[in-house]
């Protein structure tokens, strides 16, 4: 594990970085630490987040880029989008690489290849790094035990989690709660559990809410005051979700009250597909923008996205 720099905060950049400077989205550049007058010409260009990852650099401790939304990987190439959609939907919770490949129409040798050409790192570690982001995620803000944690993560035990929250972020569990910000843990008063959820781009996550709300399937959700209420059913156990927008320009809040958080990723992974969470709608807001008939139209409802699904309930 290399010990990382980040120059996006001490130049106060908006945008994190894997091990040195700005975003996936234009490229991470990762070097060893270094002092405060290190050269420009000693980093290294990287692809993604994920990439960094698999090279050996952790994610800068201030600026948290491992809190922002998806695998960071930003548009992947057409060859793999597919896969990697699954990854994010968590496919390789329950399968394997050779059956992910059979999914999608590849040999398991060919997809790997494709994954370390275009990513830098293998479906396997791809799917190791979404789960340790949520366990960090549960870490900062629940109260949860680490053994729960370790399973509402996707891990098949604590040990795993402990080997692969090494590898990634270069500190055990432990560790790492030891070290979160003051404040971060939200406990809400009714004993559910409340997360977080960032998201790409700009949201009317209200608006959004009150489309769901006015579609409301009756028995199945319902709109209580500008929060979205959705029964979900979790390891064959039923529960409700609760989702609200705090206007914080970052975050969706969502608070579960399941009778068991065993796989709570998947529950995430539900909650981020329907209100699009990972879709970067930026680029194509200001192409619209420019248009004449409907450019004042967006103009005045930034942030609108087309509600997903959330696959059975």
């Amino acid at each position: 594990m290399s010990e990382c720099v980040c120059l996006s905060c001490q130049v106060r950049a908006h945008w994190a970085a894997w091990g040195f400077k700005v975003s996936s989205r234009q490229g991470s550049i990762a070097e060893p630490a270094a002092p405060r007058g290190h050269r420009r010409r000693t980093c290294a260009p990287l692809r993604n987040a994920v990439e960094a990852q698999a090279a050996g650099f952790r994610p800068c401790l201030l600026c948290r880029p491992d809190r922002l939304p998806g695998l960071g990987i930003e548009q992947p190439d057409a060859e793999i989008a597919h896969a990697v959609r699954l990854i994010a939907e968590g496919f390789l919770d329950s399968a394997t690489t050779d059956q992910l490949a059979q999914r999608i129409g590849y040999s398991s040798r060919h997809l790997v290849r494709l994954f370390e050409e275009h990513i830098g790192a293998s479906p396997d570690f791809v799917a190791r790094s979404r789960r340790a982001h949520l366990a960090r995620r549960l870490l900062d803000e629940s109260d949860l035990s680490i053994s729960k944690i370790a399973f509402a993560a996707g891990f098949l035990s604590i040990r795993q989690m402990n080997r692969v929250m090494r590898n990634l972020f270069g500190f055990s569990p432990s560790e790492l709660r030891r070290k979160r910000r003051r404040g971060d843990p939200l406990n809400p008063l009714d004993g559910g559990l409340r997360l977080r959820l960032p998201y790409a781009g700009h949201l009317d996550g209200r608006g959004l809410i009150r489309y769901l709300g006015a579609r409301a399937i009756p028995g199945v959700e319902t709109l209580v005051d500008d929060t979205y209420r959705r029964t979900m059913v979790t390891c064959g156990f039923p529960g409700v979700i609760d989702v609200r927008d705090p206007l914080d320009g970052r975050h969706v809040e969502v608070t579960m009250h399941l009778a068991t958080f065993g796989s709570i990723v998947d529950q995430v992974q539900r909650v981020e597909s329907l209100f699009g969470l990972h879709r970067e709608s930026t680029e194509a807001e200001c192409m619209l923008r420019r248009d004449e008939v409907i450019g004042p139209l967006i103009r005045r409802r930034s942030g609108l996205k087309l509600a997903g699904g959330v696959g059975s309930v």
